[in-house]
């Protein structure tokens, strides 16, 4: 099975994409989701999906005001879009 990428309104194509994953230096882990039962069942209904990215200067602290930092949380929300 293949998975078609929704790159409209993110990225004019997927080398634009994989452009920006290689450039910011993205990656991910991830983490169980659970819940609780209303009979106190502890069940996993997902998984949480941690992404980040980094800056040119590995020794640049993440400050929100900084142009750079807003750049990359802008570039990680275009790529949660081609996920939805």
């Amino acid at each position: 099975m293949t998975l078609q990428l929704n790159l409209e309104q993110a990225f004019s194509n997927e080398q634009a994409l994989r452009d920006m994953i290689m450039t910011r230096k993205v990656c991910f882990d991830h983490d169980p989701f659970y819940v609780k039962t209303g009979a106190g069942h502890v069940v996993q209904i997902g998984f949480q999906l941690n992404l980040y990215a980094a800056f040119q200067d590995p020794a640049q602290l993440p400050l929100n005001d900084d142009a750079e930092h807003r750049e990359i949380l802008g570039d990680l929300q275009r790529l949660c879009r081609v996920f939805f």
